[in-house]
Protein backbone atom coordinates (compact mmCIF):
# COMPACT_ATOMS: atom_id res chain seq x y z
CA UNK A 1 0.00 0.00 0.00
CA UNK A 2 2.61 2.37 0.78
CA UNK A 3 4.08 1.90 -2.53
CA UNK A 4 0.73 2.46 -4.30
CA UNK A 5 0.84 5.87 -2.05
CA UNK A 6 4.16 6.87 -3.74
CA UNK A 7 3.31 6.00 -7.11
CA UNK A 8 -0.32 8.06 -6.62
CA UNK A 9 1.69 11.06 -5.22
CA UNK A 10 4.75 10.61 -7.93
CA UNK A 11 1.95 11.23 -10.51
CA UNK A 12 -0.01 13.90 -8.99
CA UNK A 13 0.58 17.36 -10.65
CA UNK A 14 -0.58 19.10 -7.61
CA UNK A 15 1.45 17.07 -5.13
CA UNK A 16 4.81 17.34 -7.38
CA UNK A 17 3.63 21.61 -7.61
CA UNK A 18 3.84 22.06 -3.53
CA UNK A 19 6.45 19.15 -2.64
CA UNK A 20 8.95 19.98 -0.13
CA UNK A 21 12.61 21.56 -1.01
CA UNK A 22 14.98 19.23 -1.44
CA UNK A 23 17.53 18.55 1.24
CA UNK A 24 20.61 20.63 1.34
CA UNK A 25 23.66 18.69 -0.61
CA UNK A 26 27.04 18.27 0.60
CA UNK A 27 29.36 21.41 1.03
CA UNK A 28 31.20 22.47 -1.75
CA UNK A 29 34.01 25.02 -0.88
CA UNK A 30 36.10 27.15 -2.96
CA UNK A 31 39.91 26.17 -3.05
CA UNK A 32 42.42 27.71 -0.24
CA UNK A 33 45.09 29.39 -2.29
CA UNK A 34 48.28 29.50 -1.39
CA UNK A 35 48.54 33.54 -1.18
CA UNK A 36 46.46 36.30 -0.41
CA UNK A 37 44.93 38.79 -3.72
CA UNK A 38 44.69 35.81 -6.17
CA UNK A 39 40.67 35.47 -6.12
CA UNK A 40 38.08 37.89 -4.80
CA UNK A 41 34.75 38.32 -4.04
CA UNK A 42 32.37 41.37 -5.01
CA UNK A 43 29.15 42.25 -4.37
CA UNK A 44 27.01 45.86 -4.22
CA UNK A 45 25.66 47.05 -0.91
CA UNK A 46 22.38 50.08 -0.72
CA UNK A 47 22.48 52.25 1.99
CA UNK A 48 20.58 55.27 2.82
CA UNK A 49 20.31 56.21 -1.10
CA UNK A 50 24.02 55.20 -1.46
CA UNK A 51 25.62 52.52 -3.66
CA UNK A 52 28.81 50.55 -2.49
CA UNK A 53 30.69 48.20 -4.33
CA UNK A 54 32.56 45.94 -1.10
CA UNK A 55 35.37 43.54 -2.55
CA UNK A 56 36.78 40.93 -0.24
CA UNK A 57 39.66 38.78 -0.44
CA UNK A 58 39.26 34.95 -0.25
CA UNK A 59 42.65 34.50 1.37
CA UNK A 60 42.90 36.97 4.06
CA UNK A 61 39.09 38.42 4.42
CA UNK A 62 40.47 42.12 3.59
CA UNK A 63 37.61 44.34 3.01
CA UNK A 64 37.80 47.17 0.63
CA UNK A 65 34.82 49.64 0.22
CA UNK A 66 33.71 52.16 -2.29
CA UNK A 67 31.37 54.42 -3.29
CA UNK A 68 29.75 54.06 -6.75
CA UNK A 69 28.50 56.79 -8.33
CA UNK A 70 26.41 54.88 -10.79
CA UNK A 71 26.15 50.92 -11.00
CA UNK A 72 27.15 50.68 -13.99
CA UNK A 73 30.34 48.39 -16.04
CA UNK A 74 32.60 51.41 -16.65
CA UNK A 75 31.99 52.85 -13.02
CA UNK A 76 33.05 49.25 -11.56
CA UNK A 77 35.71 48.91 -13.63
CA UNK A 78 37.13 52.09 -12.10
CA UNK A 79 36.52 51.38 -8.27
CA UNK A 80 38.87 47.84 -9.49
CA UNK A 81 41.57 49.49 -11.47
CA UNK A 82 41.72 51.92 -8.06
CA UNK A 83 41.57 49.01 -5.57
CA UNK A 84 44.27 47.20 -7.95
CA UNK A 85 46.83 50.09 -8.27
CA UNK A 86 47.21 49.69 -4.53
CA UNK A 87 47.41 45.93 -4.20
CA UNK A 88 48.05 44.78 -7.65
CA UNK A 89 45.84 43.00 -10.07
CA UNK A 90 44.17 39.71 -9.14
CA UNK A 91 43.40 36.50 -10.96
CA UNK A 92 39.24 35.85 -10.56
CA UNK A 93 36.69 37.92 -9.26
CA UNK A 94 34.10 36.33 -7.59
CA UNK A 95 30.03 37.58 -7.66
CA UNK A 96 26.47 36.59 -8.13
CA UNK A 97 25.79 40.19 -10.36
CA UNK A 98 28.86 40.80 -12.44
CA UNK A 99 28.43 43.95 -13.92
CA UNK A 100 31.62 43.78 -16.27
CA UNK A 101 33.74 40.98 -17.99
CA UNK A 102 37.30 40.18 -18.35
CA UNK A 103 37.39 41.86 -21.89
CA UNK A 104 35.66 45.16 -20.82
CA UNK A 105 38.84 45.36 -17.92
CA UNK A 106 41.30 44.78 -20.57
CA UNK A 107 43.32 43.11 -17.94
CA UNK A 108 44.01 38.82 -17.61
CA UNK A 109 41.16 39.47 -14.73
CA UNK A 110 38.45 36.84 -15.16
CA UNK A 111 35.06 36.99 -14.13
CA UNK A 112 33.35 34.05 -12.73
CA UNK A 113 28.99 34.59 -12.39
CA UNK A 114 26.96 32.31 -9.93
CA UNK A 115 24.09 31.83 -9.23
CA UNK A 116 22.06 34.94 -8.50
CA UNK A 117 19.53 32.58 -6.40
CA UNK A 118 22.00 31.11 -4.50
CA UNK A 119 23.50 33.85 -2.47
CA UNK A 120 25.22 31.19 -0.18
CA UNK A 121 27.85 30.12 -3.40
CA UNK A 122 29.68 33.80 -2.78
CA UNK A 123 29.17 33.78 0.74
CA UNK A 124 31.82 35.29 1.81
CA UNK A 125 31.04 38.76 -0.32
CA UNK A 126 27.78 38.56 1.04
CA UNK A 127 29.49 38.16 4.89
CA UNK A 128 31.25 40.99 3.51
CA UNK A 129 28.28 43.15 2.93
CA UNK A 130 26.81 42.17 6.19
CA UNK A 131 29.52 43.45 8.12
CA UNK A 132 29.84 46.90 6.09
CA UNK A 133 26.31 47.76 6.35
CA UNK A 134 26.14 47.18 10.50
CA UNK A 135 30.09 49.23 10.23
CA UNK A 136 27.69 52.53 8.15
CA UNK A 137 25.21 52.01 10.88
CA UNK A 138 27.40 52.26 13.78
CA UNK A 139 29.61 55.19 12.46
CA UNK A 140 25.83 56.68 11.08
CA UNK A 141 24.67 56.55 15.02
CA UNK A 142 28.38 57.78 16.45
CA UNK A 143 28.94 60.09 13.90
CA UNK A 144 32.58 59.29 13.00
CA UNK A 145 33.90 58.32 9.98
CA UNK A 146 33.66 54.92 7.87
CA UNK A 147 37.35 54.24 7.84
CA UNK A 148 38.15 54.15 11.12
CA UNK A 149 35.47 51.01 11.58
CA UNK A 150 37.33 49.22 8.71
CA UNK A 151 41.12 49.86 10.10
CA UNK A 152 39.57 48.24 13.34
CA UNK A 153 38.49 45.31 11.10
CA UNK A 154 41.19 44.91 9.97
CA UNK A 155 43.16 44.70 12.85
CA UNK A 156 40.70 42.23 14.30
CA UNK A 157 42.20 38.50 14.35
CA UNK A 158 39.47 36.13 12.55
CA UNK A 159 38.32 33.38 14.50
CA UNK A 160 40.21 29.99 14.55
CA UNK A 161 43.03 31.08 12.28
CA UNK A 162 44.52 33.39 14.99
CA UNK A 163 45.60 36.41 12.66
CA UNK A 164 43.96 39.76 11.49
CA UNK A 165 43.29 40.65 7.41
CA UNK A 166 46.21 43.17 7.89
CA UNK A 167 48.52 40.64 8.96
CA UNK A 168 47.84 38.16 6.12
CA UNK A 169 48.22 40.54 3.85
CA UNK A 170 50.28 43.36 4.67
CA UNK A 171 52.44 41.24 7.66
CA UNK A 172 51.55 43.84 10.29
CA UNK A 173 49.20 45.56 12.04
CA UNK A 174 48.32 48.38 10.91
CA UNK A 175 48.58 51.61 13.42
CA UNK A 176 45.88 52.95 14.77
CA UNK A 177 44.46 54.90 18.15
CA UNK A 178 45.00 51.83 20.36
CA UNK A 179 48.38 51.65 21.59
CA UNK A 180 50.36 49.17 19.57
CA UNK A 181 53.31 46.93 20.64
CA UNK A 182 56.50 48.03 18.12
CA UNK A 183 56.73 44.69 17.01
CA UNK A 184 53.68 44.20 15.85
CA UNK A 185 53.79 47.08 13.02
CA UNK A 186 57.30 45.15 11.75
CA UNK A 187 56.36 42.57 8.87
CA UNK A 188 56.46 39.34 10.02
CA UNK A 189 56.26 36.40 6.89
CA UNK A 190 52.88 34.38 8.38
CA UNK A 191 53.59 30.58 6.33
CA UNK A 192 51.23 28.61 7.73
CA UNK A 193 47.67 30.66 6.68
CA UNK A 194 47.20 28.31 3.95
CA UNK A 195 47.21 24.96 6.74
CA UNK A 196 45.14 27.02 9.51
CA UNK A 197 42.62 27.88 6.58
CA UNK A 198 41.86 24.31 5.24
CA UNK A 199 41.77 23.26 8.92
CA UNK A 200 39.00 25.76 8.86
CA UNK A 201 37.34 24.76 5.77
CA UNK A 202 37.49 21.08 6.96
CA UNK A 203 35.53 21.56 10.48
CA UNK A 204 33.06 23.77 8.42
CA UNK A 205 32.56 21.16 5.55
CA UNK A 206 32.68 18.33 8.37
CA UNK A 207 29.53 20.02 10.39
CA UNK A 208 27.70 21.45 7.17
CA UNK A 209 27.50 17.75 5.55
CA UNK A 210 26.23 16.05 8.67
CA UNK A 211 22.72 17.11 7.53
CA UNK A 212 23.43 17.22 3.79
CA UNK A 213 22.24 14.33 1.22
CA UNK A 214 23.89 13.45 -2.03
CA UNK A 215 21.09 14.39 -5.01
CA UNK A 216 21.24 11.92 -8.17
CA UNK A 217 22.76 13.15 -11.56
CA UNK A 218 20.38 14.70 -14.22
CA UNK A 219 20.60 13.30 -18.23
CA UNK A 220 20.08 15.69 -21.14
CA UNK A 221 16.66 14.92 -22.19
CA UNK A 222 15.36 14.44 -18.55
CA UNK A 223 11.90 16.15 -17.38
CA UNK A 224 12.24 17.37 -14.05
CA UNK A 225 10.82 20.33 -11.87
CA UNK A 226 12.57 23.60 -10.76
CA UNK A 227 11.41 25.44 -7.62
CA UNK A 228 10.64 29.17 -8.58
CA UNK A 229 9.45 30.64 -4.68
CA UNK A 230 7.48 27.91 -2.99
CA UNK A 231 6.09 26.17 -6.49
CA UNK A 232 7.87 23.50 -8.42
CA UNK A 233 7.37 24.06 -11.94
CA UNK A 234 8.25 21.57 -14.79
CA UNK A 235 11.31 21.74 -17.13
CA UNK A 236 13.59 19.39 -19.34
CA UNK A 237 17.51 18.92 -18.91
CA UNK A 238 18.68 20.35 -22.41
CA UNK A 239 22.68 20.33 -21.37
CA UNK A 240 25.47 19.26 -18.36
CA UNK A 241 26.96 22.68 -17.71
CA UNK A 242 30.80 22.75 -16.99
CA UNK A 243 30.98 24.57 -14.33
CA UNK A 244 30.40 22.75 -10.86
CA UNK A 245 27.26 23.23 -9.24
CA UNK A 246 26.58 26.05 -6.50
Amino acid sequence: MNEDIEWGICRCEICQAYQRANAKEPFLPHPIHDRPWEKLGMDILEFAGKSFIIIVDNYCKWVQVKLLGAKSAVEVIKKFEDVFAVFGSSHLVISDNVLFNSYESGSSLSAENLNPHFPRANRLAEKAVDIVKRMLCNVTECQIHLSLAIIEYRNTPIARIGLSPSQMLLHCHLKFKIPTHSDLLKPHIQTYVPARLRTRQDSQKYYFDRSSKSLPDLCPGKSVRIQKGNKWAPAAVLSRFDAPRS
